[in-house]
């Protein structure tokens, strides 16, 4: 209780302050990010990599991760759970297709 009454106390004396650099400001509006990401890329890697590994498909299905990857970082798009969602699946779909293709060669 002490400590926070001190707290208080100093930042009415002296103002807020940040504690550190403040982060880069991404407005959170955009345009709507299409409709079935997360789907096209969960069926690549099933098609390609789970249930029955396709080795002749690693290096398109790599490609197409990529492409989507790329796609969803750079275009501007509202950011949601979706995109989020979207971004994350793409950087894992990417990993495990990297780890793949440096296994093959």
């Amino acid at each position: 209780r002490t400590a926070a009454l001190d707290i208080t106390d100093k930042i009415n004396k002296f103002g807020r302050r940040t504690l550190g650099e403040e982060p880069v400001y991404r407005p959170v509006e955009g345009k709507t990010m299409p409709h079935g990401c997360r789907s096209k890329i969960r069926e690549i890697l099933q098609d390609a990599y789970f249930v029955l590994p396709k080795p002749e498909k690693y290096e398109e299905s790599s490609k197409q991760i990529h492409e989507i990857m790329s796609e969803l970082f750079a275009e501007k798009y509202e950011i949601n759970s979706d995109l989020v969602e979207a971004r994350s699946a793409a950087i894992v779909a990417s990993i495990i297709f990297d780890e793949i293709m440096e296994g093959t060669d």
